[in-house]
């Protein structure tokens, strides 16, 4: 050693102690025990964090007066740059006040949720909102000004098909993703165009909100959102490992056992039944019969409750809906409650029943994912949804039968339209027709040839489209012609309708497939439908309404 010093420079023996010192830290580590062995109650709380240094966004109590937590950018976006990936599940909800037994009954969802029209769903069915779980509820929304835009919903089966498949329907198709929609420097809080309308009769709050660039800072230093903040963005979205599972959360990074990687603030329903369907006697007179149960909503699967409760919390955080149920020991992840530190967490509503709970106008209670073992880049972080959960699970794989019918969704089609696309005449010629449960429909923005071609000409015909307030009408193809300039081709197309309009040289993108009303697999009546069981050891006594 002593002739190793002479030939190396103060600073590197330093070095080389750090090094060893490094290894001895490791190998303690290595030989401490998981977070499983050491039981639930030493594994309540994180282990200090190390924020990571190259989170994107963050999630942190907003500037915002009175608005609880919000989304800060981690690094500089250009204008129209992704924020996320079109990955952000949106969940499509039902007729939720004609199923509601009460009738006039407060249901919080109401204000997380938004228009179907600009989210692609208006043709699932009737009186549709839509959930967005991830963008669509963790930033803040003020009118005079916002620099988040939500895309429009894409969807996609992840290879399920309901002749063949259990898992077909029970999860939503549907994501999207958001964009910066002006250039966000890192530390600034992120807002979404809420609408005028979500303002409607909240003029005193509205006041309160409005950020005042000359009198309000809406941004927070980094250091200060890897102080007080959680990292958001710690998953990437891929087909699951897991059969019928659809998609799953992979991890982006190396997520060290112990650590949160995930807050979820929690959507109360106080009353389970309010995700029921029930029997629809007469639709437009409302009139039901609440004694007989023909489903649940979609929500459901993508909520927490338990058999001893009648209390539902539906989590809202950034793709955090895809994380899967590791069965047999395989889950690498835990749920905990969070703390006020951290989330809007208020852990006196431990305390109440259901019912108080069920009654309050503001989310209140939130969860936090944690690491219970070292999580590897590119591996799928899974969740243990409970005994419960999968012996629902079970019964319904071994139950199951599919639909005796030769369906094929307008999303199948929709991937080769120009091979499915034809004229009324040549289908005549041919005797062919499109299926039963698909309907044809028009861009009405194409109407204004100006538009559309200055984007194509642009090589940015797919993001006009995300960004353009348009309709979708019915429509046939009157004809096909091929574009002498460029090869391909071109359709003339006739809306349906009290008030028929021809347009002409349209490409195909201005045309597009629709699911009838309550024909996609959402719908289905075998879809499988039971919420993620809250662990018993998180479960309050007073929660426990449900008798035997």
């Amino acid at each position: 050693m002593v002739q190793l010093y002479s030939v190396l420079k103060p600073g590197m023996v330093w070095i080389l102690i750090l090094l060893v010192l490094c290894r001895q830290v490791d190998a303690e580590a290595s030989r401490a025990p998981s977070c499983e062995a050491k039981g639930a109650e030493d594994c309540q709380n994180t282990i200090a964090e190390v924020p990571p240094a190259d989170c994107a966004l963050w999630y942190a109590e907003s500037t915002l007066p009175s608005s609880g937590y919000g989304i800060f950018a981690g690094r500089d976006f250009a204008q129209y740059e992704a924020l996320i990936s079109e990955d952000d599940v949106v969940i499509p909800i039902f007729a939720m006040r004609l199923h509601d037994p009460n009738r006039s009954s407060f249901f919080l969802w109401n204000e997380y949720t938004w228009d179907p029209y600009d989210m692609f769903m208006a043709h699932e069915g009737t009186s549709i909102r839509v959930a967005s779980p991830g963008f669509g509820s963790l930033p803040n929304g003020v009118l005079d000004f916002f620099n988040v835009r939500n895309m429009k919903p894409h969807h996609d089966y992840a290879g399920l098909h309901r002749s063949r498949d259990t898992g077909t329907g029970a999860f939503s198709p549907y994501t999207r993703g958001s964009s910066a929609y002006t250039p966000v420097k890192a530390g600034d809080e992120l807002f979404v165009d809420y609408g005028e309308q979500y303002f409607t009769g909240r003029k005193d709050q509205t006041k309160r909100l409005l950020p005042r660039r000359g009198d309000r800072a809406t941004s927070r230093s980094l250091g200060e959102l890897a102080n007080v903040g959680t990292c958001m963005d710690n998953f990437a979205i891929k087909a699951s490992t897991i059969k019928q599972a659809g998609k799953g959360a992979f991890a982006k990074r190396p997520l060290r056992e112990g650590r949160r990687i995930a807050v979820l603030p929690l959507i109360h329903i106080g009353e389970r039944k309010r995700l029921n369907f029930y029997k629809v006697v007469d639709a437009k007179q409302g009139i039901v019969d609440h004694s007989t149960i023909t489903g649940q909503q979609l929500l459901l699967n993508y909520c927490f409750g338990h058999s001893k409760s009648t209390l539902l919390l539906c989590p809202y955080g950034l793709h955090t809906s895809f994380i899967n149920h590791g069965a047999n020991g395989t889950a690498n992840v835990r749920l905990q409650w969070s703390t006020p530190e951290r989330s809007n967490h208020n852990s006196s509503w431990l305390d109440r029943t259901p019912l108080e709970i069920g009654k309050e106008t503001t989310a209140g209670l939130a969860m936090e994912v944690v690491a219970t073992r070292d999580i590897n880049v590119g591996e799928e972080v899974l969740m243990d949804y409970g005994n419960e959960w999968e012996t629902a699970w079970e019964r319904h794989a071994s139950t199951w039968d599919p639909p005796v019918d030769n369906y094929v969704s307008a999303f199948q089609l929709n991937k080769d339209i120009e091979k499915v696309l034809r004229s009324e005449f040549e289908m005549e010629k041919i005797g062919a027709s499109y299926p039963p449960n698909v309907q044809l429909k028009v861009n009405k923005a194409f109407g204004d040839p100006r538009q559309w071609k200055t984007a194509l000409a642009r090589n940015e015909l797919e993001w006009w489209m995300h960004f353009i307030d348009s309709e979708w009408a019915a429509c046939d193809i009157q004809q096909v012609e091929i574009a002498s300039s460029s090869g391909e081709r071109m359709y003339t197309a006739r809306t349906k309708g009290k008030t028929e309009t021809v347009m002409r040289n349209l490409p195909h993108s201005a045309l597009r497939f629709f699911d009838k009303p309550f024909t996609s697999d959402i719908h289905l009546a075998s879809a499988f439908r039971y919420p993620i069981t809250i662990p018993d050891d998180m479960l309050p006594q007073v929660w426990l309404n449900v008798p035997g």
